[in-house]
This record gives C-alpha cells, sequence and structure tokens, in this order.
C-alpha cells in the first residue's frame, strides 16, 4: 500500500543521511570560520595528495574569509537599507514597486485564468485567445 512506498521513499535519504554524517569530514572554510585551523588541515591534509601545501590552503582561507567580512560590512544589508545611495534607492523604488503593482493588481491571476475568461467572454478560436495572451504579454512587458 502507500505506507509501503513512503517507507521505501524514505529509506534511501535515510541511508545518504546516515552516510553523510558518519563519513564525510567537516567543511574546511567552515572550521576555519569558527577559529578551528587544526581540524581544518587535518581535514584538507586528508584529502590533498601528500605533501601538498596544506598551511597555505588554511591561510588563503582565513584571508578569504577575512575579506569577504570586511566586503559584507562595508556593503550588506546596512549599506541597502540604512544608508543607500540615490541609485541604490531608485532600484530599490522601482524593484519593490513592480513587484508589489503585480500582487495588487492581480495579474498573474488572469494571466492564468485568461484563456477561460476570454472562452466564456466569447473568444471561441484558439488563434484568437492566442492573439488576445499574446497582446497581454506584451503590454505586460512593456509595463515592467
Amino acid at each position: 500500500g502507500w505506507r509501503g512506498m513512503l517507507a521505501l521513499g524514505a529509506l534511501a535519504p535515510l541511508v545518504l543521511l546516515a552516510l553523510v554524517f558518519t563519513v564525510m569530514p567537516e567543511s574546511p572554510r567552515w572550521l576555519v570560520a569558527r577559529g578551528r585551523k587544526a581540524e581544518a588541515r587535518a581535514v584538507l591534509a586528508r584529502c590533498y595528495p601528500p605533501g601538498a601545501d596544506v598551511d597555505g590552503v588554511v591561510d588563503a582561507v582565513d584571508a578569504a574569509i577575512a575579506d569577504e567580512n570586511k566586503a559584507s560590512a562595508a556593503f550588506g544589508w546596512a549599506a541597502l537599507l540604512w544608508r543607500p545611495t540615490r541609485t541604490t534607492r531608485r532600484m530599490l523604488v522601482v524593484g519593490v514597486g513592480v513587484a508589489a503593482a503585480q500582487q495588487t493588481t492581480a495579474i498573474e491571476a488572469i494571466q492564468y485564468y485568461v484563456l477561460y475568461i476570454l472562452k466564456n467572454a466569447g473568444v471561441r478560436t484558439v488563434r484568437a485567445q492566442f492573439v488576445f495572451l499574446l497582446f497581454i504579454g506584451c503590454v505586460k512587458v512593456s509595463v515592467i
């Protein structure tokens, strides 16, 4: 029955998750970001060939994380929402305005049911319905 099918569908992901949690190592980048560099070196030593410069990789990852932290402080949500530039403010107004207009006009619902609406309005042929649908699409693209 359906219970057996559901159980079989859950069995493969369960086995894969068990393997992932027991066999796969932690991400070296995650370890470095948490200050666990010795563990990151151990994981990289298992993944890289013997004699590879694992310390250089850890240092590069640490430098990349530091650069990303500096960049996110300068260009994060605070820069976008609390102190936007004039250009960014315009982009936000346009983006949020288009999304709000689409929701308030319910154009997506109209497009979903437009064939039924046209059929009930007396447009019977598929070609004529297609022309109306194409016209609505062109109006939508030109307005947005």
